[in-house]
């Protein structure tokens, strides 16, 4: 489709990344994923 990275975003949350695994990106951004946890810190 694009030789440009792709980058994901939008409801990403670490329960659904198994469903992108079959996608080609470059970035993504799990913000209301990390947001919503109870220990948001680093593990």
């Amino acid at each position: 489709m694009t030789t440009m990275p792709l980058f994901l975003a939008g409801g990403i949350k670490p329960g659904n990344m198994e469903t992108l695994s079959g996608l080609d990106y470059s970035g993504i951004a799990i913000v209301s994923g990390i947001m919503e946890a109870d220990n948001p810190g680093w593990q």
